[in-house]
């Protein structure tokens, strides 16, 4: 794990150790928007060098959701 900053994230890199992870993983990125402790930015870049890049819009914290919302 390494954690860096830049003007405007704090940003946390996992690495895996798993030599069978590592197959599939190269590295996961998160990034903190300063001042806050919510995710905004997930960045997974695959052995291959493919990336999948997550952004978080319009995030509301704890906010209520109604129980007619959840079935089982």
């Amino acid at each position: 794990m390494t954690y860096l900053k830049n003007a405007n994230f704090n940003i946390a890199k996992f690495t895996p150790k798993s030599a069978q992870l590592l197959k599939y993983i190269k590295q996961i990125e998160l990034s903190f928007p300063k001042g806050q402790s919510t995710v905004s930015q997930v960045n997974m870049t695959e052995n291959s060098g493919d990336t999948t890049n997550i952004v978080f819009k319009n995030t509301k914290i704890n906010a209520p959701i109604a129980a007619s919302e959840f079935s089982l």
